[in-house]
């Protein structure tokens, strides 16, 4: 693998890390803000913190507000999130608890002495399924 390749997957786990982190110490916030001040729906209010984070990172010297790039980059993430969340079908989100549920039956398998092969079977049948489903709902 490459160091390009490599520095992406630090990257991502970095921000996929930072977001369940936060997420957890927050609760859903993101999603489910308390609107005290701002009235604002969650996605604008993703979209305000995003223009306040360019701002940041606008006005800020080179190469010193690292804090703010990861920033920006976890609510884009959020902000295609609550897209998928309140726009995508159903079935779309299926597609992850379908993909947790097969993790969760192939730990069972291995502990129980079962084959790695019959896991990774039930894995590739259920993320099939999903990718099926998503297909067709937007077939």
């Amino acid at each position: 693998m490459s160091d390009t390749a490599n520095c992406i997957k630090v990257i991502c786990a970095e921000i996929r890390d930072l977001l369940l982190e936060k997420n957890k110490k927050y609760g859903d916030s993101a999603f489910s803000p308390e609107q005290i001040f701002s009235k604002a729906d969650p996605y604008e209010a993703l979209n305000i913190r995003i223009d306040d984070k360019l701002r940041r990172i606008k006005t800020s010297p080179s190469n010193e507000d690292e804090d703010s790039e990861l920033d920006l980059i976890g609510y884009l993430i959020l902000r295609r999130a609550y897209r998928m969340k309140t726009t995508a079908d159903a079935n779309v989100l299926d597609y992850f608890d379908k993909l947790d549920e097969a993790e969760d039956v192939g730990a069972t398998i291995n502990n129980n002495s079962g084959s790695i092969y019959e896991h990774t079977e039930y894995k590739a049948t259920i993320t099939n399924m999903a990718d099926n489903m998503i297909k067709d709902s937007y077939a």
